[in-house]
């Protein structure tokens, strides 16, 4: 028996965000065209706007002004940041990791405008291990 059959398969919020950070990373990933019959589920619909919100935060962060992290207590941040030159101002709850899959892709960009990881904490780790979760690419599963 594989370690894949062996992994039960993710669901709920587990398969949301894991979905999240994927097509945030990768987002032609699960294409809707290739896989509408997966599209139809709620989590991954979810998952799909989440996305969406994370690369727009993104695109803004990069020429955000005072954008600040804020621990809420309850595991989620709240984001906030503003763009001045359209006199625009952004408030967003998000995830440990969607935080995570924010700093692993700005700082590819080289920029930190949420500052370092706390120690111990490595953003690209845990965007890996979240997409490791999902099993093999698409394609490979479809090659079978």
């Amino acid at each position: 028996m594989s370690a894949e059959s062996q992994a039960p398969p993710l669901e709920g919020a587990a398969l949301t965000e894991a979905l999240t950070v994927a097509m945030t990373v990768a987002p032609g990933l699960y294409s809707r065209n290739l896989f509408f019959d997966l599209h139809r589920r709620p989590e991954v619909r979810a998952a799909r706007r989440r996305s969406a919100l994370l690369r727009g935060a993104l695109r803004h962060l990069e020429r955000a002004a005072d954008p600040a992290l804020t621990a809420r207590g309850d595991g989620l941040f709240e984001l906030t940041y503003r763009l001045p030159d359209v006199d625009f101002r952004r408030q967003v709850t998000l995830s440990e990791l969607e935080v995570a899959c924010l700093r692993y892709l700005l700082a590819r960009t080289e920029r930190a405008p949420l500052g370092e990881a706390p120690e111990g904490d490595d953003p690209r780790a845990r965007v890996e291990a979240a997409i490791a979760r999902l099993g093999p690419p698409p394609a490979a599963r479809a090659s079978r």
